[in-house]
């Protein structure tokens, strides 16, 4: 039997970490894995750049001209690119909508892959004109049931049928269970000249604006800077120019922090999560960061903006915090007075996680959605 054929068309920019490891599952499980990547415009072929971007993508940013160089680019890849077993669109783009009727013709399957922004920022009139992809794809998929709660109220459960849960697995979670030890705790504070008593604050997961890191050091430069020690992870998304804002503010609050801004492998990324006693995330819109669920499950106290939709870690019993930005400071000085006994009611944290968010559950939420059998 020939292998299944899938192919993902993404920002592999923002989702490289994410789409690098659903391709080794999915390879693992006996399919073969293309992407167009429309950040960077590579073509990758099971995790390996086979084509790398032609020498024009550097127009596509210019306006107006540059807009329709890159459609006509896309184009080009589409109609090059056809016939697989299922065609994901991974992160909705405005731009891929109006590809949404060759998708469906030329490929045995359609999906529609939702990361969050991509329905919870996007105007009215895109939510509209999406339609015209929605209507021809056989599935949609979400990765958690109150964003696709979320869709089916505005679209009217018109799409309903069309519904499928399926998420990223954590990769990291045996790295987790390993390295959750005093001897790496030491380590690693040691190594940060981080002292044993400090109670380390983890900013943000990424380096995009949208994590309202300035909004955050802002309201909590109050506290005492002597017991807080800073971790911001910068190591993909946002630009230079935001970085330095954040740089300056930091060193205008007096705090001792540590900036991450290369690339983290999965050690150093499990070193952050068991080490970091709060995390705080405030950003505008998410669907179910990977990287808050790696802290709830190394026993951060995490405190989550209550716009965001994490009802579905409600209903796992994950203790946790609902913040806005008018209660944040109280309820970190509150969890900062009583850190003990907040992180022992964070102990069991782990369990919720652990249960749902394997690859070994998530992969086969994949295969229904695409429709295979398992290929292994």
């Amino acid at each position: 039997m020939p292998k299944k054929r899938v192919l993902f068309i993404t920002n592999f920019i923002g989702m490289s970490p994410f789409i690098a490891s659903l391709t080794r599952q999915l390879i693992n499980e006996g399919i073969e894995v293309d992407v167009i990547d429309t950040g960077a415009w590579h073509f990758y072929r099971n995790n390996e750049v086979s084509k790398t971007a032609p020498f024009y993508a550097s127009l596509f940013k210019m306006p107006i001209l540059g807009h329709f160089l890159m459609l006509l680019h896309l184009s080009i890849l589409i109609r090059k690119h056809k016939n697989y077993d299922a065609v994901d669109v991974l992160y909705l783009q405005p731009q891929l909508r109006r590809f949404g009727k060759y998708l469906s013709k030329h490929n045995n399957r359609l999906m529609v892959s939702y990361a969050g922004s991509d329905f919870y920022r996007v105007s009215e009139r895109i939510k509209i004109k999406t339609e015209v992809i929605l209507e021809k794809c056989d599935a949609i998929t979400f990765g958690n049931y109150q964003m696709a709660d979320d869709f089916n109220e505005y679209y009217r459960d018109k799409y309903k049928a069309k519904i499928y849960s399926a998420d990223f697995g954590m990769d990291i979670l045996p790295i987790l269970d390993k390295n959750k030890n005093a001897s790496s705790k030491a380590r690693f504070r040691n190594n940060n000249g981080i002292n044993e008593d400090d109670i380390i604050i983890t900013i943000g997961y990424n380096g995009h604006d949208e994590q309202q890191h300035i909004k955050i050091i802002e309201s909590i430069k109050t506290f005492r800077t002597d017991k807080i020690f800073l971790l911001v992870p910068f190591t993909y998304g946002g630009t230079q120019e935001y970085l330095n804002k954040v740089l300056a503010l930091l060193a205008e609050s007096k705090f001792r922090f540590k900036i991450f801004t290369k690339y983290l492998p999965d050690e150093d990324i499990a070193d952050i999560r068991i080490n970091t006693d709060i995390a705080i995330n405030i950003q505008f819109s998410d669907q179910g960061s990977s990287s808050l669920l790696e802290h709830i499950y190394s026993g951060s106290i995490v405190l989550a903006a209550e716009w965001l939709p994490y009802k579905f870690w409600d209903d796992m019993g994950v203790y946790y915090h609902r913040v806005n930005e008018n209660n944040l400071v109280d309820k970190l000085g509150m969890i900062i007075m009583n850190i003990k006994e907040e992180q022992v009611k964070c102990r069991n944290n782990n369990t919720f996680i652990g249960n749902i968010f394997t690859w070994k559950h998530q992969v086969k939420l994949w295969l229904n959605a695409f429709q295979f059998e398992n290929e292994g």
